[in-house]
């Protein structure tokens, strides 16, 4: 089935205008300012505003009973427009690799929308052996605890830059001690020792529950997979409500304004309604991480 969507207002290129979004068999087959000639069903947008569905990470994931589980996915990731998960599952010894890895999967086989597994680590356990265990699971981000106790300079780093080869996992810092002070100390050590040693990571922690943005999905492997509407992709958006003389790009990450979400060609939340598709997620594997930059 092929179908328009007809002018509506989409960042292209770094320029905010009126675009057209072709689709057929469920696919963006081609984006334009206007089609002149198009023999089929459209929808006129023009009072609407497009950005890609958001990937959001939940960094303790529950172990919920159906209809809480539900309620769960609804309020903290549907209702904000977001088809895409970032779930790490905690480790704490590695033996237990496989155990904790089955469990989560377990967890999110009724997933009403994609997601991609990440692991949630203490800095004792970061070692070669657990890059490979990414590696070979096509895991491509790790969290790792950082404490008072934690000694940053305490780690041969360069054997963990030899496993990165040629899989690059990137190491995302998660600071647990309260003080903002020590916080902000370890913080700048990080960035500092992971400069040095050429690691990939990022600077600041991730958040749960809200939009990560382009340049760090980026450096996760996430985009262009997800987060991203581009020619021959899936059809997945949020349309948000546009009201005149108004900063089109700043609704964007606005809950508020958001009106309609599409996930793979099927609408999942218009208004208030939402069409719960249990099990209709999938596993998103990163095959090749950090394959693309952001230069803009």
């Amino acid at each position: 089935m092929a179908y328009l969507l007809k002018g509506v207002n989409y960042a292209a290129g770094g320029n905010v205008g009126k675009y057209s979004f072709f689709i057929q068999n469920n696919k963006i087959a081609s984006v334009r300012e206007n089609f002149r000639f198009a023999n089929c069903m459209y929808s006129d947008l023009s009072d609407y505003a497009m950005g890609p569905t958001h990937v959001m990470a939940d960094l303790s994931f529950p172990n919920l009973k159906f209809h809480e589980y539900k309620h769960y996915i609804i309020s903290e990731f549907l209702l904000k427009g977001c088809t895409t998960l970032l779930v790490p599952f905690r480790l704490e010894f590695e033996y237990k690799w496989e155990e904790q890895l089955n469990k989560i999967r377990n967890q999110l086989v009724g997933s009403p929308i994609d997601y991609c597994l990440a692991v949630r680590i203490p800095f004792r356990l970061l070692t070669p052996s657990l890059i490979r265990k990414c590696r070979r699971e096509k895991i491509s981000t790790v969290f790792v605890e950082l404490t008072e106790e934690t000694n940053l300079y305490y780690k041969q780093w360069g054997w963990i830059r030899d496993a990165l080869f040629p899989y690059p996992v990137t190491l995302v810092p998660l600071p647990l001690m309260e003080e903002k002070r020590k916080r902000r100390e370890i913080l700048d050590e990080w960035t500092h020792i992971l400069d040095e040693e050429g690691i990939p990571h990022l600077d600041t922690p991730i958040s749960s529950f809200a939009p990560l943005s382009k340049e760090v999905i980026t450096q996760l492997g996430i985009y262009p997979q997800k987060g991203f509407l581009h020619v021959g992709g899936e059809v997945s958006y949020n349309l948000y409500h546009l009201p005149k003389d108004e900063n089109k790009n700043s609704i964007l990450y606005d809950s508020n304004r958001l009106c309609i979400t599409v996930d793979k060609g099927n609408v999942i939340r218009a208004g208030e309604q939402v069409w719960y598709r249990s099990g209709a997620g999938n596993e998103i594997p990163i095959r090749v991480p950090r394959f693309f930059k952001v230069t803009s």
